[in-house]
C-alpha cells in the first residue's frame, strides 16, 4: 500500500498532517499528480558493458528524455521479466549486440524532476555483435580513466562512482 503525506497548503490552515492512500487521492484529486504518483518507481536496469579493458557508454539522443547526456544502456523491467533477461533484452534491443552479466551492483533510487526510478546496475562483457544504434546517438569505448570527464545522466552518476571503486577484469565471470 503507498500512502502519500500532505502537508498543509498555502493558504489553508490544517491542523494537523494526513496520510491518504492511492485511491483516497484518486478519489479526491483524479488529476492531481495522480500521473506521477503511479510512474514514480519504475526499475530500471543497466549495464556496465567491458571489453579488452575498455567500457562502452552511449549518449542520448537529441529528443530523448536527459537529452545528449551519457549513459551506461539498459532499459525499464517488463511485467514479469527478471532484471537480468530485462537487460540482455534491452542491450540487443537497443545497440545490436550480446553481453554476459558478471555482476550485480548495488540498486540506486533516484528521483528526477518528472519520475523516479529504481536503477539496477550490472557490470557486463561484450560477447558478440557490431553495434547498431536503435536510440541513441553515440557510443565510445572509454578507459575508466575516461569515465569521469563525460556529462551523465543524473542516475548514472553513483553508478559511475560504485564502478570506479571496483577492479574488474573483462574476463571474469560470477
Amino acid at each position: 500500500m503507498h500512502k502519500v503525506t500532505v502537508h498543509a497548503v498555502s493558504g489553508y490552515p490544517i491542523e494537523s498532517l494526513f496520510q491518504l492512500t492511492i485511491p483516497t487521492l484518486k478519489a479526491v484529486f483524479p488529476l492531481l499528480f495522480l500521473t506521477q504518483i503511479e510512474t514514480s518507481n519504475m526499475e530500471v536496469t543497466c549495464a556496465i558493458i567491458l571489453s579488452n579493458d575498455k567500457i562502452l557508454v552511449t549518449q542520448r539522443g537529441e529528443k530523448m528524455e536527459l537529452p545528449l547526456k551519457w549513459e551506461f544502456s539498459g532499459g525499464k523491467i517488463e511485467e514479469n521479466e527478471t532484471a537480468e533477461n530485462c537487460l540482455i533484452r534491452e542491450i540487443k534491443e537497443e545497440l545490436n549486440i550480446e553481453i554476459e552479466i558478471l555482476e550485480r551492483l548495488e540498486s540506486k533510487y533516484f528521483s528526477y524532476e518528472k519520475f523516479s526510478i529504481n536503477f539496477i546496475p550490472f557490470v557486463a562483457k561484450y560477447l558478440a555483435g557490431e553495434i547498431i544504434l536503435m536510440e541513441h546517438q553515440g557510443f565510445m569505448w572509454l578507459t575508466k580513466d575516461g569515465l569521469n570527464y563525460l556529462d551523465w545522466a543524473s542516475a548514472d552518476v553513483p553508478v559511475v562512482d560504485e564502478f570506479l571503486k571496483l577492479n574488474h577484469d573483462s574476463a571474469r565471470t560470477i
